[in-house]
């Protein structure tokens, strides 16, 4: 199981956020944040127990970085 702290340490990986950012400049692919959180979830498997994809801790991460200045 993959817990909050682990996807915000994984988005934050300086790989990971060029990566995110390739894909917000390549073609606008993603409308919302939250369609760049579920493509995010099944890319890095952020997956509860149940299988379900953390989006909500994926989506607080992604704004937490966003305020960063990343």
């Amino acid at each position: 199981m993959v817990t909050q702290n682990q996807i915000k340490r994984t988005l934050a990986q300086p790989t990971t956020i060029a990566y995110v950012a390739g894909l917000l400049n390549d073609g606008g692919e993603f409308v919302h944040r939250t369609e760049l959180a579920d493509f995010l979830c099944e890319e890095c498997g952020f997956h509860d127990a149940r299988g379900h994809a953390q989006r909500d801790g994926c989506l607080k991460a992604l704004r937490e970085l966003e305020a960063a200045g990343h």
